[in-house]
């Protein structure tokens, strides 16, 4: 596991949530799958063939009810019908029975078919007594097929009992393998969430272990104790934690090297000063006066130089920030630059908006106009049909004045007849056209609706551009300040920069002056002076030498 990187870790915990539900919708199919096909099976096998031994068991008693009705009745037509309804049922019967109905682990097929014939043919036997002697047909059918028709309505009744029991035992078993199957599915899915919470956790203390001991080296690091970890892996982890104990290898070397060099320069300086202190002691009375001013001298060299370092590390300092500004500068104009681009797009796209609405406001007046067109045409159709029922009305009335005037009127009548149907044509066309144009008003009722419902759209996307274009406009006068604002900046800081240099040529001019100023006080005084200024000189810096070593050693000895 150390040796995986960090998003193959968190890819196997996704891998194996994914595992777990497909192995629970497996399972869960699988189930059901069988729940499904046992299901059909109860259905197609026992549920269907009780219904058709119900429907059997109906027309048996249908037929026993027409039958005792034809022996019992003196109508020939009658007798007939019920014998025709009589053939019917059982011919329905015939197409209802089938081998799956009669199973034969609990019946005798070929017994159970002789039965159904004898019931048959003593029933047929009743019915044709019956035709000459009622009662006789009668008595025979009490004596010889009502018995049958009980017998057989007895084994369908077993029949139906043994396909109830089998769909009962298989509803059970469905039953059980639902109770089975969300035993399972919750044990698994519980077994599941227990599993991954432990995956979780054992990947997430393999990426939090390795942070928490790092930290705690790092703070043990900041107390001044430089240890290694001894973690190693080939994760990102692994990899932070190589390049930390690398850099502690190499600080460690660096702090040895040093404390090596601050031993010897402490040594030195403590020899040197010694020296120095011994002959300082032999001229100490002859260049008092002058020791004091190279000493003044020396100490405002020293603060000069001091200063002039300073100088150089705020010119320095001043550059990178003046480096840094116009690199931001240069990233605000390109993002100005592309916020002009996204404002140019959006007013081509606020245009091609405003060309949208003009055309669809057209396109609303164009239909509003040819609603009226149409409102138009239906008042001229209303008054064609009015017109042709007036002239069908007309052409009545002459048919009726020409069959008043006989012979005369006949030609008269052939017109009026015809005039008539004109004007029945003219009605029905009128008819059809008074439809077509009510389709017509109520497809461009619709087609309005649509349209201004389009409007509406088209109206909110036009405010949501403009919106956009306005918030363009915004971001591009905003990075403009910047821009400006990163400009004057610029300019302050190269004014800094600038007082900074004059400020450190004055410095060097000071400088190159105390420099002089302590040669010509080394020059005025005598051969003694001039050595007790070396001296001195050397006292002195051996003396710092030596002070500062020992703060060197102090800050080294603080790591471990």
């Amino acid at each position: 596991m150390r040796n995986l990187k960090i998003a193959k870790k968190f890819f196997l915990l996704i891998t194996f949530a994914v595992l777990l539900s497909i192995i629970i919708s497996v399972v869960q199919f699988t189930y059901l799958h069988d729940m499904a096909d046992d299901s059909i099976e109860m259905y197609e096998k026992y549920l269907v063939s009780i219904d058709k031994l119900g429907k059997i068991q109906k027309n048996n008693v249908t037929i026993d009810a027409y039958s005792m009705e034809a022996m019992m009745t003196n109508d020939q037509n009658t007798y007939n019908d019920l014998i025709q309804r009589i053939d019917e049922l059982a011919s329905e019967n015939e197409k209802l029975e089938t081998k799956k109905l009669y199973p034969k682990q609990i019946m005798d097929t070929d017994s159970y078919s002789m039965l159904v014939d004898d019931y048959i043919q003593g029933r047929n036997n009743a019915l044709q007594l019956a035709k000459d002697d009622q009662e006789a047909g009668y008595n025979y059918y009490v004596d010889h097929v009502l018995s049958k028709r009980i017998e057989i309505d007895e084994i369908m009744t077993k029949i139906q009992e043994h396909f109830s029991d089998k769909a009962n035992k298989m509803k059970q078993k469905n039953q059980k393998d639902l109770n089975e199957v969300s035993l399972i599915v919750i044990a698994i899915t519980m077994i599941g969430i227990i599993a991954f919470m432990v995956v979780s956790l054992w990947i997430v203390k393999s990426i939090i272990k390795p942070i928490k001991h790092l930290r705690h080296i790092m703070k043990t690091a900041e107390q001044g104790k430089l240890v290694i970890s001894d973690y190693k892996a080939n994760d990102e982890l692994g990899q932070l934690v190589t390049a930390f104990n690398g850099m502690i290898t190499t600080f460690k070397d660096l702090l040895s090297s040093t404390q090596e060099a601050s031993e010897n320069v402490v040594a030195s300086s403590e020899q040197l000063s010694a020296s120095a202190g011994q002959n300082t002691q032999a001229s100490e009375h002859v260049a008092s006066a002058i020791q004091e001013v190279a000493a003044g001298s020396a100490n405002q060299l020293e603060h000069i130089e001091k200063t002039a370092d300073t100088m150089d590390m705020m010119i320095s300092s001043f550059q990178k920030i003046n480096d840094d500004t116009s690199i931001v500068s240069s990233e605000a104009k390109s993002s100005a630059e592309l916020s002009r681009k996204g404002e140019k797009e959006m007013n081509d796209v606020i245009g091609q908006m405003e060309v949208i609405r003009h055309n669809v406001t057209n396109l609303g007046k164009t239909i509003h106009s040819l609603s009226s067109s149409l409102t138009e045409i239906n008042a001229m159709n209303q008054t064609i049909t009015d017109i042709a029922s007036q002239t069908n009305l007309l052409a009545l009335n002459a048919a009726i004045e020409a069959a008043r005037a006989g012979e005369h009127g006949e030609g008269f009548s052939v017109v009026a007849e015809e005039v008539r149907k004109l004007a029945e044509q003219s009605n029905e066309s009128a008819k059809q056209i008074t439809h077509l144009i009510e389709n017509i008003q109520q497809e461009t009722n619709e087609t309005m609706e649509s349209m201004d419902v389009t409007d509406a759209a088209v109206e909110t996307g036009t405010t949501v551009v403009h919106e956009a274009g306005s918030t363009f406009e915004k971001i591009e006068s905003t990075f403009n300040s910047i821009i400006s604002q990163f400009a004057k900046i610029s300019e302050n800081i190269n004014q800094l920069s600038s007082g900074a240099q004059n400020l450190q040529t004055s410095m060097n001019e000071i400088k190159e002056i105390v420099t002089n100023t302590s040669e010509q006080t080394q020059t005025v005084s005598a051969a003694t002076e001039e050595q007790l200024a070396s001296i001195e000189e050397v006292e002195s810096s051996a003396e710092n030498l030596a002070k500062i070593s020992e703060e060197l050693q102090e800050l080294v000895n603080k790591f471990e």
